[in-house]
């Protein structure tokens, strides 16, 4: 499942697209992938919300290092939750 909100970091307005494991491996599918690349390609933050078990996940974020600095990325990583 896929879900997306604007967001604010820093000074600029952006967007984080959510991928939810449903079911396990979902998300290490092609298409998947070439979702959420196309979006990180164009500055959109990617988080994958890999299934751990009923209602736990393990979040990964994915910034692209070519729209956003280090700093920015672990301002977010430390400052954001969902």
């Amino acid at each position: 499942m896929m879900d997306s909100e604007a967001i604010q970091l820093g000074s600029r307005e952006t967007g984080v697209l959510h991928f939810w494991e449903l079911e396990p491996g979902a998300i290490e599918k092609p298409r998947v992938r070439q979702v959420a690349d196309a979006n990180k390609n164009i500055g959109v933050i990617i988080a994958y919300h890999r299934m751990l078990g009923t209602d736990n996940y393990e979040t990964k974020i994915w910034l692209s290092n070519k729209h956003y600095t280090a700093e920015e990325a672990r301002f977010f990583e430390q400052t954001y939750h969902k």
